[in-house]
């Protein structure tokens, strides 16, 4: 799926957060940066495109600051408790886009995923997902956490 497609079909226009069943996530933009929330989920194009039956996360985040060379795609999967699952939707939903076209562009993309757990349920993440992560994205490139906030993860800021 060329990156035209995601703009035309699944931008969210100046939106800088997003939330599903309760669960949100946002970015507090600074000078010098440029943030673009898409919705991957539901009933988007996207979703058509790739199959309706096949595992998607909720939302993808394009980040680029103006002095930096590489360009950001940040997966997002908003969840309540099932943090296996979300995984699964979030390896899947890079792969499908990598084959639709978005790897052409590899060299500057740096690729990141974010797990939102919403309550206090027990992140319960299972060896095997955590190693499929960190194989999929990097050992920095990816966090299961409660923080609504996923500006500093961005930015590499933490």
């Amino acid at each position: 799926m060329p990156f035209n497609d995601l703009l035309m079909t699944c931008l969210l226009v100046s939106e800088r957060s997003f939330s599903e069943s309760g669960v949100r996530v946002s970015v507090q933009t600074r000078q010098g940066e440029e943030i673009l929330f898409f919705r991957l989920d539901q009933e988007s194009y996207f979703r058509q495109r790739i199959g309706k039956s096949n595992p998607i996360c909720d939302l993808l985040i394009f980040y680029a600051h103006k002095d930096k060379q590489e360009k950001i795609l940040c997966l997002i999967e908003l969840k309540g408790r099932d943090v296996n699952h979300a995984v699964e939707q979030i390896i899947a939903t890079k792969q499908s886009l990598e084959s639709n076209g978005l790897k052409d562009f590899s060299a500057n993309i740096i690729w990141k995923a974010y797990i939102r757990i919403h309550g206090s349920a027990p992140i319960n993440l299972k060896e095997k997902n955590m190693d499929g992560l960190e194989q999929v994205f990097g050992k920095r490139n990816y966090r299961v956490r409660r923080d609504q906030d996923v500006g500093a993860f961005l930015r590499s800021d933490k």
